[in-house]
C-alpha cells in the first residue's frame, strides 16, 4: 500500500516536472520573441531618428502627398505592430507565470496530502506493533510462548 502511494506520488511529481519544464521553455521562447521585437523596434526608431537629424536639401525633396501618406501609414503600421507584439508577449508571460504559481501550489498540496497519508500509515503501523506486543506479552504470561 505504501509502495502504491509512493508510485502515485512519483508519477504525479514526474508529470509536474514535465509541465514545469514545458512552461519554462515557453517562457524562454516568449522572452526571446519579446526581446527580438523590442530590438527591431529600437533599430527602426534609431534609424528614423538618424534620418530626421540629417540636414534636408530642400531642392531634392520631391515628396508628393500620396508618397507622404504612404510613408506615414508604413511608419504607423510598424509602430503599432511592435507595440501590439510587445503587449501580447507581456500578457502571455504573465499568464505563464500565473500557471506556474498554480502548478506550484498544486504540487505543494499534493505533497501535503502524501505526507498526511504517510503519517496516518505510520500511526497505524505503530498501533499494530503495540497490539502485537500486547498479544505477545499476554501469551508469555499465560505460558503459551516461552520468554
Amino acid at each position: 500500500m505504501i509502495q502504491a502511494n509512493d508510485d502515485k506520488h512519483e508519477d504525479a511529481h514526474s508529470r509536474i516536472r514535465g509541465d514545469y519544464r514545458d512552461l519554462e521553455k515557453r517562457v524562454m521562447s516568449l522572452e526571446r520573441a519579446y526581446t527580438d521585437t523590442l530590438l527591431d523596434f529600437t533599430r527602426t526608431k534609431t534609424a528614423l531618428d538618424e534620418r530626421a537629424k540629417a540636414p534636408l536639401d530642400v531642392l531634392r525633396i520631391g515628396m508628393t502627398l500620396k508618397l507622404g501618406i504612404s510613408l506615414a501609414g508604413a511608419v504607423a503600421t510598424i509602430i503599432i505592430g511592435a507595440y501590439s507584439s510587445a503587449a501580447w508577449v507581456k500578457s502571455d508571460i504573465t499568464e505563464i507565470r500565473n500557471e506556474l504559481n498554480v502548478s506550484t501550489r498544486l504540487q505543494e498540496e499534493r505533497a501535503g496530502t502524501t505526507k498526511t497519508a504517510l503519517d496516518k500509515l505510520d500511526a497505524a503501523s505503530r498501533l499494530q506493533q503495540m497490539k502485537i506486543d500486547e498479544i505477545t506479552t499476554a501469551l508469555k504470561v499465560k505460558g503459551i510462548i516461552k520468554p
